[in-house]
């Protein structure tokens, strides 16, 4: 479990420091400290680690694009096939 929350709590400071900012949460649960808050990092560059790595927690960044190519072109550029993708109704 330190594992874990060790990996959260160093990806948000590396989105932080690239740029990204914390919109909710960002801290361990008072409950045991083995818990963490839902939080939510936006304005997350692709340079982050949050960007480039699983987390495996509670961990929400939000990335903006501009357009569809964009979206592809980021989806591509991570070992991982998995990439949730939001956009709005068409």
């Amino acid at each position: 479990m330190d594992h874990a929350l060790a990996k959260i709590e160093s990806h948000i400071p590396d989105a932080v420091g690239k740029g990204g900012a914390i919109r909710c949460g960002g801290g361990r649960i008072g409950v045991g400290g083995t818990f963490f808050q839902p939080t939510v990092l936006t304005d997350i560059s692709s340079a982050t680690t949050v960007a480039q790595e699983e987390t495996f927690g509670p961990l929400a960044p939000v990335i903006r694009f501009e357009d569809a190519d964009q979206v592809v072109r980021a989806a591509n550029d991570t070992i991982y096939g998995l990439t949730p993708i939001f956009t709005p109704p068409t």
